[in-house]
This record gives C-alpha cells, sequence and structure tokens, in this order.
C-alpha cells in the first residue's frame, strides 16, 4: 500500500532530476569549449572566460543541489510508505 502523498513526493523527485539533466545538458554547459584568448575580441578575454566559468560552476551547484533535494523526496516517500504499511497491519492485526 502506498501513501498518496509518497507519490506526490517520487513524482517531485523525477521532475526535479528530469530538470537537473535538462540543466545538465544544456548548451551553456559547453560555452568554455569555444571561449578562450583566441575566441574573444576586445580588452577583457581573460575576465569573460572567468566570468564564464563563475557561472557554469554556479549551474552546477544548482544541478547537485536539485539531485539532493530529490533524494530527500524519495527518502520521504519510503517513510510515509513504511508508516502506511505499518498503519494497515496494525489495522488488520486489530479487526
Amino acid at each position: 500500500m502506498s501513501h498518496h502523498l509518497a507519490n506526490v513526493y517520487r513524482r517531485r523527485a523525477r521532475h526535479l532530476r528530469q530538470l537537473a539533466w535538462q540543466m545538465n545538458d544544456s548548451p551553456a554547459l559547453r560555452l568554455h569549449i569555444h571561449a578562450g584568448v583566441d575566441t574573444w575580441h576586445g580588452p577583457r578575454p581573460l575576465a569573460s572566460t572567468s566570468d564564464l566559468r563563475r557561472a557554469q560552476d554556479e549551474i552546477h551547484r544548482e544541478i547537485d543541489d536539485l539531485q539532493v533535494r530529490a533524494t530527500r523526496f524519495d527518502r520521504e516517500a519510503d517513510r510515509l510508505d513504511a508508516v502506511a504499511y505499518a498503519a494497515s497491519a496494525a489495522h488488520l492485526n486489530v479487526g
């Protein structure tokens, strides 16, 4: 027996993981391949590349956070299912 809220949490976890995957697959995370002193024109090519790396690092941190949150949702769903199962079993033993 699955607790209805557990199913909601599992759907949220799947959604967060899908979002993390989409972010990780973003072309923005591959821009550094094309960024360098030879690519950038203007007075600040190194600063631009550095800014890009910082932005990419932030995206990676957010991806990691989404994965952590998804894991928490799955753990809570498992806990809710265990509680629902125990309550169902206790009810059957009482009746």
